[in-house]
């Protein structure tokens, strides 16, 4: 055999491929294949398909139950983004050890954060934060000051809080101006 073909219909009269290139299993295999698209309240009709080099098998029916994708409204900040993960630091003059621009930070979560989302860093030299705005749905930004405020060299965590205990983590590192350290 050379490959399954999976096809579904909410019906039984408009197939779709589902999966055209399913690989060989073997025997006494057994394998799940999950199919997107379909809605969670509904059953569908499957049909499966051995593909050789002789053609194509007689459909093996089935009629399957969806089962609907998880959702979650909880607040859980999940992810983070620093906009540069990587910052320089001015090596002279008046702004001496602070970074050449502010870092931006993206945070996302599974659903919406209503006490809102603050992100905390602690720069070497004292802890930064800020309190994220909503920028899209469950995501939240804003600006860790780096213009303003004297970082050390290295690297430095941030944490994203929605509550009591951090829930997401970043990683800033700061360079020396041209050094290209990080």
């Amino acid at each position: 055999m050379l490959r399954w073909e999976v096809l579904v219909s909410p019906d039984g009269s408009l197939w779709t491929t589902a999966v055209d290139d399913e690989p060989p299993l073997p025997v006494g295999g057994t394998h799940q294949v999950e199919i997107g698209g379909l809605a969670g309240s509904a059953a569908y009709q499957v049909e499966v398909i051995a593909v050789t080099p002789c053609g194509a098998s007689t459909p093996a029916q089935a009629v399957v139950p969806t089962t609907p994708a998880p959702t979650s409204s909880a607040c859980a900040p999940s992810s983070m983004t620093l906009g540069p993960a990587t910052a320089e630091r001015v090596t002279s003059g008046a702004a001496a050890g602070t970074l050449t621009t502010d870092v931006t930070v993206v945070v996302t979560s599974p659903g919406q954060c209503t006490g809102g989302v603050f992100v905390f860093a602690d720069t070497g030299h004292g802890i930064v934060s800020t309190a994220l705005t909503e920028s899209g749905t469950y995501s939240y930004s804003g600006t860790l000051p780096g213009v303003t405020q004297a970082w050390g060299l290295g690297v430095h965590e941030v944490y994203a809080y929605s509550g009591a205990s951090p829930a997401a983590t970043g990683v800033l590192c700061v360079e020396e101006q041209g050094a290209g350290t990080c």
